[in-house]
Protein backbone atom coordinates (compact mmCIF):
# COMPACT_ATOMS: atom_id res chain seq x y z
CA UNK A 1 0.00 0.00 0.00
CA UNK A 2 2.78 2.31 0.74
CA UNK A 3 4.15 1.80 -2.78
CA UNK A 4 0.90 2.75 -4.36
CA UNK A 5 0.73 5.93 -2.50
CA UNK A 6 4.17 6.82 -3.74
CA UNK A 7 3.19 6.14 -7.34
CA UNK A 8 -0.06 8.12 -7.11
CA UNK A 9 1.66 11.22 -5.82
CA UNK A 10 4.08 11.54 -8.76
CA UNK A 11 1.19 11.09 -11.23
CA UNK A 12 -0.75 13.94 -9.68
CA UNK A 13 2.35 16.11 -9.90
CA UNK A 14 2.85 15.07 -13.53
CA UNK A 15 -0.77 15.97 -14.39
CA UNK A 16 -0.41 19.41 -12.85
CA UNK A 17 2.88 19.95 -14.71
CA UNK A 18 1.23 18.94 -18.00
CA UNK A 19 -1.74 21.20 -17.28
CA UNK A 20 0.62 24.08 -16.54
CA UNK A 21 2.52 23.43 -19.78
CA UNK A 22 -0.75 23.33 -21.73
CA UNK A 23 -1.77 26.66 -20.15
CA UNK A 24 1.63 28.17 -21.03
CA UNK A 25 1.33 26.89 -24.62
CA UNK A 26 -2.23 28.25 -24.86
CA UNK A 27 -1.07 31.66 -23.63
CA UNK A 28 1.98 31.71 -25.92
CA UNK A 29 0.07 30.91 -29.10
CA UNK A 30 -1.52 33.81 -30.87
CA UNK A 31 -5.05 33.66 -32.20
CA UNK A 32 -3.84 33.14 -35.77
CA UNK A 33 -1.57 30.26 -34.68
CA UNK A 34 -4.45 28.62 -32.84
CA UNK A 35 -6.66 29.09 -35.91
CA UNK A 36 -4.03 27.56 -38.22
CA UNK A 37 -3.79 24.46 -36.01
CA UNK A 38 -7.60 24.21 -36.07
CA UNK A 39 -7.78 24.76 -39.83
CA UNK A 40 -5.30 21.94 -40.50
CA UNK A 41 -7.68 19.49 -38.86
CA UNK A 42 -10.80 20.62 -40.82
CA UNK A 43 -11.91 19.50 -44.28
CA UNK A 44 -12.40 21.94 -47.17
CA UNK A 45 -16.19 21.89 -46.76
CA UNK A 46 -15.92 22.57 -43.05
CA UNK A 47 -13.49 25.43 -43.73
CA UNK A 48 -15.86 26.91 -46.31
CA UNK A 49 -18.79 26.69 -43.89
CA UNK A 50 -16.69 28.32 -41.17
CA UNK A 51 -15.66 31.19 -43.48
CA UNK A 52 -19.27 31.74 -44.55
CA UNK A 53 -20.35 31.95 -40.91
CA UNK A 54 -17.54 34.42 -40.18
CA UNK A 55 -18.57 36.56 -43.16
CA UNK A 56 -22.22 36.50 -42.07
CA UNK A 57 -21.25 37.47 -38.52
CA UNK A 58 -19.11 40.33 -39.84
CA UNK A 59 -21.98 41.58 -42.05
CA UNK A 60 -24.36 41.52 -39.10
CA UNK A 61 -21.84 43.43 -36.96
CA UNK A 62 -21.36 46.08 -39.66
CA UNK A 63 -25.14 46.43 -40.15
CA UNK A 64 -25.61 46.83 -36.40
CA UNK A 65 -22.90 49.52 -36.30
CA UNK A 66 -24.45 51.34 -39.26
CA UNK A 67 -27.86 51.31 -37.59
CA UNK A 68 -26.32 52.68 -34.41
CA UNK A 69 -24.44 55.40 -36.30
CA UNK A 70 -27.51 56.56 -38.23
CA UNK A 71 -28.31 59.94 -36.66
CA UNK A 72 -31.95 60.01 -37.76
CA UNK A 73 -34.64 57.45 -38.29
CA UNK A 74 -37.23 57.62 -41.07
CA UNK A 75 -39.47 60.08 -39.23
CA UNK A 76 -36.57 62.49 -38.66
CA UNK A 77 -35.65 62.47 -42.34
CA UNK A 78 -39.28 63.06 -43.36
CA UNK A 79 -39.48 66.01 -40.95
CA UNK A 80 -36.29 67.53 -42.33
CA UNK A 81 -37.69 67.31 -45.85
CA UNK A 82 -41.14 68.65 -44.93
CA UNK A 83 -40.14 71.54 -42.63
CA UNK A 84 -39.06 73.91 -45.46
CA UNK A 85 -42.31 73.30 -47.33
CA UNK A 86 -44.39 73.80 -44.20
CA UNK A 87 -42.46 77.01 -43.50
CA UNK A 88 -43.21 78.32 -47.01
CA UNK A 89 -46.91 77.47 -46.64
CA UNK A 90 -47.04 79.23 -43.27
CA UNK A 91 -45.31 82.33 -44.69
CA UNK A 92 -47.66 82.44 -47.69
CA UNK A 93 -50.64 82.10 -45.35
CA UNK A 94 -49.41 84.96 -43.18
CA UNK A 95 -48.76 87.20 -46.20
CA UNK A 96 -52.20 86.33 -47.63
CA UNK A 97 -53.89 87.16 -44.33
CA UNK A 98 -52.10 90.51 -44.12
CA UNK A 99 -53.14 91.43 -47.67
CA UNK A 100 -56.69 90.25 -47.01
CA UNK A 101 -56.94 92.42 -43.89
CA UNK A 102 -55.60 95.44 -45.82
CA UNK A 103 -58.10 94.84 -48.60
CA UNK A 104 -60.94 94.47 -46.08
CA UNK A 105 -59.89 97.68 -44.34
CA UNK A 106 -59.95 99.56 -47.66
CA UNK A 107 -63.35 98.10 -48.53
CA UNK A 108 -64.78 99.12 -45.15
CA UNK A 109 -63.40 102.65 -45.58
CA UNK A 110 -64.90 102.81 -49.08
CA UNK A 111 -68.32 101.66 -47.84
CA UNK A 112 -68.33 104.16 -44.96
CA UNK A 113 -67.38 107.02 -47.28
CA UNK A 114 -70.23 106.04 -49.65
CA UNK A 115 -72.71 105.91 -46.77
CA UNK A 116 -71.65 109.36 -45.66
CA UNK A 117 -71.82 110.69 -49.22
CA UNK A 118 -68.17 111.70 -49.44
CA UNK A 119 -66.19 111.58 -52.63
CA UNK A 120 -63.47 108.96 -52.98
CA UNK A 121 -60.06 110.11 -54.14
CA UNK A 122 -58.97 108.87 -57.57
CA UNK A 123 -55.81 107.20 -56.30
CA UNK A 124 -57.69 105.31 -53.57
CA UNK A 125 -57.63 101.92 -55.35
CA UNK A 126 -54.12 102.23 -56.74
CA UNK A 127 -51.43 100.16 -55.11
CA UNK A 128 -48.71 102.24 -53.49
CA UNK A 129 -45.42 102.29 -55.38
CA UNK A 130 -42.55 100.43 -53.86
CA UNK A 131 -40.02 102.87 -52.52
CA UNK A 132 -37.41 100.22 -51.88
CA UNK A 133 -36.14 99.78 -55.44
CA UNK A 134 -32.66 98.28 -55.51
CA UNK A 135 -30.44 99.85 -58.11
CA UNK A 136 -28.18 97.97 -60.45
CA UNK A 137 -25.21 99.64 -58.76
CA UNK A 138 -26.16 98.17 -55.38
CA UNK A 139 -26.77 94.70 -56.87
CA UNK A 140 -23.50 94.87 -58.81
CA UNK A 141 -21.44 95.80 -55.77
CA UNK A 142 -23.09 93.07 -53.70
CA UNK A 143 -22.60 90.31 -56.30
CA UNK A 144 -19.02 91.40 -57.01
CA UNK A 145 -18.18 91.40 -53.28
CA UNK A 146 -19.68 87.93 -52.81
CA UNK A 147 -17.81 86.58 -55.83
CA UNK A 148 -14.49 88.07 -54.73
CA UNK A 149 -14.98 86.74 -51.19
CA UNK A 150 -15.53 83.22 -52.52
CA UNK A 151 -12.51 83.48 -54.84
CA UNK A 152 -10.26 84.71 -52.02
CA UNK A 153 -11.47 81.98 -49.65
CA UNK A 154 -10.83 79.31 -52.32
CA UNK A 155 -7.31 80.65 -52.83
CA UNK A 156 -6.64 80.74 -49.08
CA UNK A 157 -7.76 77.15 -48.51
CA UNK A 158 -5.95 76.06 -51.70
CA UNK A 159 -9.09 74.71 -53.35
CA UNK A 160 -8.39 75.62 -56.97
CA UNK A 161 -11.21 73.45 -58.33
CA UNK A 162 -13.88 75.56 -56.61
CA UNK A 163 -12.73 78.94 -57.99
CA UNK A 164 -15.55 78.96 -60.54
CA UNK A 165 -18.01 79.17 -57.65
CA UNK A 166 -16.67 82.65 -56.95
CA UNK A 167 -15.99 83.71 -60.51
CA UNK A 168 -19.63 83.31 -61.56
CA UNK A 169 -21.10 85.78 -59.00
CA UNK A 170 -18.19 88.15 -59.62
CA UNK A 171 -19.04 88.32 -63.33
CA UNK A 172 -22.75 88.74 -62.50
CA UNK A 173 -21.73 91.72 -60.35
CA UNK A 174 -19.61 93.14 -63.15
CA UNK A 175 -22.60 92.75 -65.48
CA UNK A 176 -24.85 94.72 -63.11
CA UNK A 177 -22.20 97.44 -62.79
CA UNK A 178 -21.89 97.62 -66.58
CA UNK A 179 -25.68 97.92 -66.95
CA UNK A 180 -25.72 100.64 -64.30
CA UNK A 181 -23.10 102.75 -66.08
CA UNK A 182 -24.51 102.17 -69.59
CA UNK A 183 -28.13 102.93 -68.65
CA UNK A 184 -27.22 105.98 -66.65
CA UNK A 185 -29.28 108.92 -67.89
CA UNK A 186 -27.12 111.30 -69.81
CA UNK A 187 -27.12 114.81 -68.43
CA UNK A 188 -27.25 117.66 -70.89
CA UNK A 189 -23.99 119.46 -70.82
CA UNK A 190 -24.28 123.29 -71.01
CA UNK A 191 -22.97 124.64 -74.26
Amino acid sequence: MAGMQLVAAPLKNADTIVQKEVKVIKNELSASQKDSILYEKLSADQLMELKLQEAQTERERIDAENRNEMPLNGAGIVLIVLIPFVFVVIMLTIIGNIRNRESKRRYDLYMKSLEMGQAIPEHFFEEPEKKNVVSNLKKGILWLAIGLAIVVSCIVIAEKDALFLGIIPAFVGLGYLLVHYLDKPKQDLPE
